[in-house]
């Protein structure tokens, strides 16, 4: 046993350590990550046998339960911790749709075809159809992240694998218990309330957990504790949706992990939300390195020649029949349900396509077949043919699609964002070397020659950025309008979270203020300004009028009074978070000479100076009628 445990350990720190050099020269190599790990664990059992390591052979395994219970929710949580609520909110309906309709049609699909083409049962085929339909974009996120691939289209994708990953594996699981039913016509359809019902369930266990966890999270002070609570419910929520309910760890793992990242991410301090991404970071190297390597070590083992031409067909019909059907068929449907501005294009359509890579999940699941199923020889082989195929083809051509579709260059808005985060980062760096030559940590003659050079870029970066504005002030009005708009939303959003971090205004309030800006955010990449908004949504709470009498007079006593206070502190944190825009943009102004004769600059000052005097308005309001109160 003692030996065994030594030689497990050897491998995991061995592949680990390979891991680490495939990072580096993935990046000089200019290739995707989890494709170059793959590639190097097919070819790690050939070199075994010339590796002097105190090992045994037999070492090298792809445990489903390791996978499951270690791996996959560590994977599902960090995506879901990290996933853009407000973009992924937008686009359920398309998202949704295609992990549920688009992977129906899909399996169907893949297992009518192969049933008619090679007479294997229906339900055989059905099954390979579902455990070959999971998608796994790993490798095509981290280019979609390095490419500054368009949000929507990130979102989607990624949206689309973590639903698609929870209903695939329902689906699997369900079709291993009945595969033979389908064709002797014993199928009960009782089978299916149980399918339905480890979706619903899955999801509550998820709720129930990530409200639970968040709250624990938030009143943890320690950020020790609180990495630690977060692994737990990763782990945790998996464990129990699987293991006690017979449900699905892996919407139950996602919706605690979206709920954690989308409304629990806002109650802790910066610090912690820096601290929970590096941990998670760090998590989903370690789990993608040991999955990719582990999974090309098993991929290595499986013959493909014995049935080259199943395997063929197989790649042909996954990848280029059932997927592009069942994605552009879903989005010929959603498209129907959209306003002109907001409906998919060919493009987004043909990446979700191209993007949809296979790769753990089906290997985990092919680990779940009984060694005694009749076609497990043939479905490794045509797993195997299409896992490859879509890594070693689909992984490293999609970069090409963007360029060729445009999808990678920046708009002149997101340009004029990136030179503002450089000169922000500009002036921390000038501000950190005052710090030091105030405390003689470093000598005067370094100091000035630093201070000289970043200085100098400073000018450059200045002077790029006026030539921008100066551009979209020539060309395109409405463009710097949205610009600077994005700006004043982003001085609100940070003065509500400072009043929040004071104490100042309660959680409730402050997620309501914080969904109006989210909301104006959401319009505005729309292309819609604050003065063509359709304002329907009366944010400020009303406060119940009329003489309280009765039983319940103390009782609508409290919730008037309540009503009263969250009125004040609605209005108190408009007026702030107005005025302080209202600086800003003047100061912007003058640092900005090219603003000195922009007549938008005015307009904004002009609407948050309308809206600060509102807010005083409403405050004078309140004071005078509610004194008591307040």
């Amino acid at each position: 046993m003692h030996d065994t445990f030594l030689s497990a350990a050897v491998w995991i720190f061995s592949l680990l350590g390979i891991a680490t050099l495939v990072q580096v020269f993935s990046k000089k190599l200019k290739l995707p990550f989890a494709v170059l790990l793959l590639g190097v664990g097919i070819l790690i059992p050939y070199l075994v046998p010339f590796l002097s390591l105190p090992v045994d052979s037999n070492a090298i395994s792809f445990s489903p339960e390791i996978v499951f219970y270690v791996f996959l929710p560590s994977l599902i949580f960090e995506s879901a911790y990290h996933l853009n609520f407000r973009h992924f909110r937008g686009l359920f309906l398309e998202v949704a749709s295609l992990a549920t309709f688009g992977l129906l049609v899909s399996i169907s699909l893949i297992g009518f075809v192969l049933h008619w083409g090679f007479d294997f049962p229906l339900g055989a085929t059905l099954l390979f159809g579902a455990l070959i339909s999971a998608t796994d974009p790993v490798a095509v996120l981290a280019i979609f992240k390095e490419m500054r691939a368009p949000k929507k289209l990130s979102t989607m994708v990624d949206g689309e694998s973590l639903l698609n990953d929870g209903t695939a594996l329902i689906i699997f699981q369900f079709l291993l218990l009945n595969w033979m039913s389908f064709g002797m016509g014993t199928f009960q359809m009782s089978e299916v309330f149980n399918l339905l019902s480890s979706i619903v369930i899955g999801i509550l266990v998820g709720i129930g957990f990530g409200k639970f966890f968040t709250f624990a999270i938030d009143k943890a002070t320690n950020k020790g504790v609180q990495m630690t609570l977060s692994l737990i419910l990763a782990h945790v929520t998996f464990i129990v949706a699987e293991g006690f309910f017979h449900a699905s760890g892996i919407l139950a793992t996602m919706t605690a992990g979206i709920i954690m990242g989308s409304f629990g991410k806002r109650k802790l301090s910066t610090e912690s939300q820096k601290s929970f991404v590096d941990i998670w970071s760090f998590l989903e190297f370690i789990s993608n390195s040991l999955i990719f390597l582990l999974l090309g070590i098993k991929l290595g083992q499986v013959s493909l020649f014995e049935h080259w031409e199943l395997v063929l067909f197989s790649v042909v019909l996954c990848l280029f029949i059932a997927r592009p059907i069942s994605v552009f068929g879903t989005f010929l449907v959603t498209n129907l349900f959209r306003k002109k501005a907001d409906k998919s294009p060919f493009s987004y359509q043909f990446i979700t396509v191209w993007g949809g890579i296979r790769g753990a999940l089906a290997a985990v699941s092919l680990l779940l077949i009984p060694a005694d199923f009749p076609y497990l020889n043939e479905f490794y082989a045509m797993a195997t043919g299409v896992i490859l195929v879509t890594f070693f083809l689909n992984a490293t051509t999609v970069s090409y699609w963007l360029k060729k579709f445009k999808l990678v260059q920046l708009s002149a808005t997101e340009n004029i964002q990136r030179i503002e985060g450089k000169l922000m980062t500009n002036e921390k760096i000038h501000l950190f070397l005052d710090n030091l030559s105030e405390k003689k940590y470093i000598h005067d003659e370094v100091f000035m020659s630093i201070k000289d050079s970043y200085g100098v870029r400073k000018e450059s970066l200045e002077g790029e950025l006026n030539r921008a504005l100066k551009n979209l002030l020539g060309n395109d009005k409405r463009e710097i309008e949205k610009v600077l708009t994005h700006f004043a939303l982003g001085i609100e959003l940070k003065s509500y979270t400072r009043l929040y971090r004071l104490k100042e205004i309660s959680e409730s309030r402050y997620n309501i203020l914080i969904e109006s800006i989210l909301r104006q955010i959401d319009r505005l990449e729309k292309n819609i300004l604050p003065e063509e908004m359709a304002f329907n949504i009366h944010y400020a709470p009303n406060i119940p009028t009329g003489k309280l009498k009765g039983f319940w007079a103390p009782f609508k006593k409290i919730i008037r009074e309540k009503k009263i206070l969250e009125r004040y502190q609605h209005y108190r944190s408009r007026r702030i978070a107005s005025w302080q825009v209202i600086l800003d943009f003047q100061a912007l102004e003058v640092e900005h000479k090219i603003f000195a004769d922009a007549t938008i600059i005015q307009k904004i000052l002009k609407r948050y100076t309308g809206w600060h005097n509102l807010a005083q308005k409403k405050l004078a309001h309140l004071q005078n009628q509610y004194s008591d109160n307040l």
